[in-house]
């Protein structure tokens, strides 16, 4: 597989950080965040109300959140907050 590049630097890398993704459906108007051991992550999530695919509108980097060191993996439940 392909790496992308910068024809100066080389490979680009994406520095992976852990803290929050935040997500919004348009179709129910349902607002959460998810902790995530890689808050830049472009992947998304269902909404859990109406099953509408969702991509991350925006993220935080939390580097607070608890996690393991030797996997990376965060120790706390990925469960979603409901955003006001």
């Amino acid at each position: 597989m392909n790496k992308p590049t910068d024809a100066l630097a080389g490979p680009l890398h994406r520095v992976v950080m852990r803290g929050w993704r935040y997500f919004s459906c348009e179709s129910c108007g349902v607002k959460f965040r998810q902790p995530s051991r890689d808050c830049g992550s472009p992947s998304g999530e269902a909404c859990e109300h109406c099953g509408d695919w969702l991509t991350p509108d925006d993220s935080q980097p939390d580097e607070s959140l608890p996690f393991d060191e030797r996997t990376g993996n965060l120790t706390i439940p990925c469960h979603r907050e409901t955003i006001a």
